[in-house]
């Protein structure tokens, strides 16, 4: 039953496209073991399942090698299409915006091996003050439709010599007159999505994704789903946090009339 699938995988790459905070390690861990299965793996060798996740680790292999992966799983945004130059059957999955954003700040200051928590916790920082600072802005100014509207417009060869994560780059953050462009190619690679979902609605993401691989896709048992802070906010700092996600907000909206309509 995983022959045709398969023969897809390498004729044109599966890329899970992981925004950050999104239950995007609960749904690579889903991969990892689906892709495990006896009658799977005797198809798709695991040399063919690109292991970095983070662009520095992607653009620190061989240029050759990381053109030949059936499967991508990471925070490469559309980045990852244009350094393969090849279509990619993009998955993906967005979470509320205002709910993301605080899910980001709590995971940085909770963990050290985090570029920025000492940044954070050094300089005891509150979300509204990380949504102020000219560092920290960018990591946390509308994601989502960054990952899935923006990359930079230069040559595959000097993006591989990027020596820093494109999201902290305040050149990623569009000038008020580019941001519905941004928008508006967001809108259009998740029209062209092979599968995209909400957090809020889990299940149904990976049941259209089995469906749409034809391979047995479940989360895993010993994980748990996204989770949610009860620390309440108060009015004024939801809105102060909504002008940082106005656009993801848009797109959120535009995801979830999709999975309304159609499932993914």
């Amino acid at each position: 039953m995983f022959r045709r699938s398969l023969a897809r995988f390498k004729k044109r790459p599966l890329y899970f496209l992981h925004i950050n905070k999104t239950a995007g390690t609960t749904v690579t861990a889903a991969f990892g073991e689906c892709m495990r299965r006896k009658g799977v793996e005797q198809y798709l060798l695991r040399e063919r399942i690109c292991g970095p996740q983070e662009f520095e680790g992607l653009r620190s292999l061989p240029a050759d090698r990381i053109d030949s992966y059936s499967l991508y799983r990471g925070h490469f945004g559309l980045l990852l299409p244009q350094i393969i130059q090849r279509p990619c059957r993009i998955v993906t999955i967005l979470r509320d915006p205002v709910r993301r954003i605080v899910s980001h700040y709590h995971h940085i200051k909770r963990s050290p091996d985090r570029k920025h928590h000492q940044r954070i916790v050094g300089g005891k920082m509150s979300l509204l003050d990380c949504l102020e600072d000219e560092v920290l802005r960018p990591i946390f100014w509308n994601m989502q439709v960054r990952h899935l509207g923006w990359s930079p417009l230069i040559s595959r060869e000097k993006l591989l010599q990027f020596d820093y994560e494109p999201w902290d780059d305040p050149q990623s953050l569009p000038c008020a007159e580019d941001e519905q462009a941004m928008v508006k190619r967001a809108k259009e690679t998740i029209d062209q999505a092979e599968v995209v979902g909400v957090t809020e609605q889990l299940p149904k993401f990976f049941g259209k994704v089995a469906k749409t691989i034809e391979i047995p896709f479940q989360p895993p048992s010993n994980r748990r789903m996204v989770g949610e802070y009860s620390a309440e906010l108060s009015p004024s700092e939801i809105s102060q946090i909504q002008e940082c996600c106005n656009l993801d907000q848009e797109l959120y909206d535009y995801v979830r009339s999709r999975v309304e309509r159609t499932g993914g």
